[in-house]
């Protein structure tokens, strides 16, 4: 098994479409997560969105990586 990766806000409490997120380290951040997450089994996601339930500012974005998995390449 993997370790696991704490959520973005966790870490910073910008708001999801903050561009804090799409640039820098706080990109770093956000694909790891979408990565990690991504690769977890319907149970393993399960709980951990139970582990991290998400804020409203991070509305949708369990739904949105289970229905747009992370397609590997080779940057991560």
């Amino acid at each position: 098994m993997t370790e696991e990766v704490a959520p973005p806000w966790t870490v910073s409490s910008e708001p999801r479409l903050s561009s804090a997120w799409r640039m820098g380290g706080g990109e770093h951040v956000y694909n790891l997560f979408y990565i990690h997450f991504s690769k977890l089994t319907d149970v393993d996601q399960k709980k951990y969105i139970e582990k991290y339930p998400e804020p409203r500012s991070w509305k949708g974005i369990y739904k949105m990586i289970i229905n747009n998995p992370w397609i590997p390449d080779e940057d991560y």
